[in-house]
């Protein structure tokens, strides 16, 4: 692979054809393309941080695992442009974003069991362990003071 590398990027120095020059400006364009949409990310990251505007940390994953793929096309559009010069580049990119993702939360794995949605107008089966103690207590609450419940549901 060294070898097959070395050797395109000397042919591309030494003997640059219109197809080397395109296939290299084509790189950049992408290149550039991956910089402009990382700079977005990192702004809207920016702003979110400096501005303590509240956010659900499921958003920051979202961004930041987006900003990690621009990053990562970013890194490859580099090694197209100069094979050699940013062999390293593609390691510490991804030490440091295994490093980050270890820091963000596991994603949630759906439940494998049946969901229960039960009403909450004379439902009776509405119970703790099934409803949670909130919806169990108003129900109860409810049948106990014979009060009208709104219209609601709890799953």
């Amino acid at each position: 692979m060294f070898v097959k590398n070395l050797f395109r990027y000397l042919s591309r120095s030494v003997f640059a054809s219109r197809d080397t020059v395109m296939e290299t400006y084509e790189a950049f364009k992408v290149l550039l393309e991956h910089d402009k949409r990382a700079h977005y990310l990192m702004a809207e990251l920016e702003e979110i941080y400096h501005r303590q505007i509240p956010r659900d940390f499921q958003v920051i994953d979202r961004k930041y695992r987006e900003l990690s793929v621009e990053v990562g096309g970013i890194v490859a559009a580099l090694d197209r442009l100069a094979p050699f010069k940013y062999r390293s580049l593609k390691d510490y990119y991804k030490r440091f974003d295994g490093y980050v993702g270890s820091m963000l939360p596991v994603p949630v794995a759906e439940a494998a069991g049946p969901v229960h949605v039960l009403g909450l107008r004379g439902d009776h089966r509405v119970t703790r362990g099934l409803g949670g103690q909130k919806a169990a207590n108003l129900v109860g609450a409810a049948a106990d003071l014979d009060v009208p419940l709104p219209a609601g549901f709890v799953v």
